[in-house]
């Protein structure tokens, strides 16, 4: 592998006929998403909303701010998210505000899905930080991923 997060390591190593690597530990930071859980929006509103949040994921993407989604997304993932806010929320406000952090790693390739089956959610973090507000993103892969590899 290259050393890049997300990348495969190890090179196809033979394991009982199967090749297998490690996916590295991924850690991102995007920016933060709107606080949308008391707000009365036309559903059109909030769909607009999401999809220029997931816009300006992507160009940070692009540009190298984050790492791309790995090679091969990992079966299962734990996921721990810590928030850097204006001011402290209410922990099912913080729940709510992770939905379209999650959802963006889930069709950006970066998990499976946000499902119990392949994630396990560590609680979200808040700390106060007004200057760069943002959302830290720590993925790290439970159990090893299979690569295609001829015998």
């Amino acid at each position: 592998g290259n050393g890049l997060p997300g990348t495969k390591e190890g090179g196809g190593h033979s394991k009982e006929g199967q090749g297998w690597a490690l996916v590295e530990d991924m850690k991102l930071t995007l920016p933060l998403p709107l606080n949308l859980a008391n707000a009365r929006l036309h559903w059109a509103q909030k769909h607009r909303a999401r999809r220029k949040y997931y816009e300006v994921c992507d160009s940070h993407a692009v540009v190298g701010i984050i790492p791309g989604p790995p090679a091969e997304t990992p079966e299962r993932a734990q996921v721990a998210l810590k928030f850097f806010l204006h001011n402290k929320q209410d922990p099912d406000n913080l729940a709510h505000r992770a939905k379209w952090v999650l959802d963006y790693l889930v069709t950006r390739g970066y998990l499976k899905d946000d499902r119990e089956a392949n994630m396990e959610w560590v609680p979200p973090e808040q700390e106060i930080d007004r200057k760069n507000k943002r959302v830290e993103i720590e993925i790290i892969p439970l159990g090893q991923t299979a690569l295609d590899f001829e015998v």
